[in-house]
């Protein structure tokens, strides 16, 4: 309806971009258009899309969501940063200093602020995609 042409291989990438959080799709979409300056969104459109949807949820999301938190919190978050998905709680504790009772209120906590979620007993997850690439990063 726009004029806008997006091949499929574009398309799924824009759909895979998001890792499912509409936000960001919104942000994906957006900048893919605004980059079709010839009213295709190809590779070239999608990288600067990408990168700049990226940017938008960094700042607009990410250091919202961290600002208000605490020392104690942010150590928490770092803790669970390098692994990939699923965090395990011993591996946050023993990255934290071993210390099973310093670990608790910093879950509770995050869980309840919507930072981070508990998909099984015993294992704690980012609730924003990509959230553990911007820590590692900053790390």
């Amino acid at each position: 309806e726009i004029g806008i042409t997006i091949d499929g291989a574009a398309l799924a990438r824009a759909a895979s971009a998001s890792r499912g959080f509409p936000y960001l799709l919104q942000l994906v979409g957006y900048y893919a258009t605004e980059y079709a300056r010839n009213g295709i969104i190809d590779k070239k459109v999608m990288d600067l899309a990408e990168s700049s949807a990226r940017a938008d949820l960094e700042e607009n999301v990410f250091e919202a969501t961290l600002r208000p938190l605490s020392d104690g919190d942010m150590t928490f978050l770092y803790a669970m940063a390098p692994d990939d998905g699923v965090s395990k709680i011993s591996d946050i504790q023993r990255r934290m200093g071993g210390d099973k009772n310093r670990v608790q209120p910093y879950r509770a906590r995050l869980i309840a602020a919507g930072v981070i979620s508990s998909p099984r007993r015993g294992e704690l997850a980012f609730t924003l995609p990509f959230l553990a690439e911007y820590l590692r990063n900053r790390s």
